[in-house]
């Protein structure tokens, strides 16, 4: 039985790679096909280099990504000060328009003998520029963005209801989250071509599994929400048995697009 499972698994996590090379070569032909339809675009404001950055699709970078805290760094000491940060998640086109932004004003800031921030953004902007300038907007890429594992343990109880207790692990993409060992392995790819992106990241995960909801913590549970036990509605926590260790296969962020500007 456990040899039946293993096979299915790794047959799920085969399909999730084929099917990510299927989009890619389905971006590619959509968009030759829409190349030789449409004539070439043509920019003629003030702002040509930012408009012309933003017909090309652009992926977005993951919101677990070191990107945003330098970015929110950079805007903080006054370099981007038309940072959003109550949008999210930004497109790679818009992480390079702040680099740009920064760029610009670090400038400024370079000419200011004695600044003491310059030592601490210098090092960000170097960082983000090898992460975004190594390939342009308009350049049709397609590539492994990352390959990882991850292992960890929880010693004690492990916290899961981020509603009632919080978590041990929050902001966690809903990965298995129980006492004892956990771990995953995954991988992310992205493509773009002309107008079209494409983004996969999918994850082989293993989990320790769940502890039971007993009636003490259901009960528990209605008395923080000012519910009864039993009450009508149903009860929102039901007795809940313990489940066993698991083995999954998902997809995290997996979408594709087309940029219209």
């Amino acid at each position: 039985m456990i040899g039946i499972h293993s096979w299915k698994r790794g047959r799920y996590f085969r399909l999730s790679v084929v099917s990510s090379a299927v989009m890619l070569f389905a971006i590619h032909t959509a968009d030759a096909i829409a190349q030789a339809k449409e004539p070439p675009i043509q920019f003629h404001d003030d702002e040509k280099e930012l408009v012309q950055r933003d017909a090309y699709g652009s992926t977005n970078v993951p919101m677990d990504s070191w990107v945003y805290p330098a970015l929110e760094r950079l805007a903080n000491v006054g370099l981007i000060p038309s940072q959003s940060i109550s949008i999210r998640p930004w497109s790679r086109n818009e992480c390079r328009r702040q680099l740009a932004e920064a760029e610009s004003n670090y400038m400024y800031m370079a000419a200011s003998q004695g600044d003491p921030l310059i030592d601490e953004v210098a090092p960000l902007i170097h960082d983000l520029k090898r992460e975004f300038d190594t390939v342009a907007a308009e350049t049709p890429a397609a590539e492994v963005e990352s390959v990882y594992v991850r292992a960890g343990t929880i010693a004690g109880p492990a916290l899961s209801d981020g509603f009632h207790f919080g978590q041990t692990w929050r902001e966690d993409y809903g990965r298995p989250l129980g006492r004892g060992n956990s771990a995953l392995a995954g991988f992310s790819v992205r493509a773009n071509r002309g107008r079209f992106f494409f983004y996969d990241r999918q994850e082989l995960q293993y989990g320790p599994g769940k502890t039971a909801i007993t009636p003490e913590l259901s009960n528990l549970f209605n008395q923080i929400d000012m519910l009864s036990f039993g009450s009508v509605p149903n009860n929102p926590f039901p007795l809940t048995p313990a489940t066993g260790a698991v083995v999954r296969q998902r997809p995290i962020e997996l979408y594709a697009g087309l940029s219209f500007s």
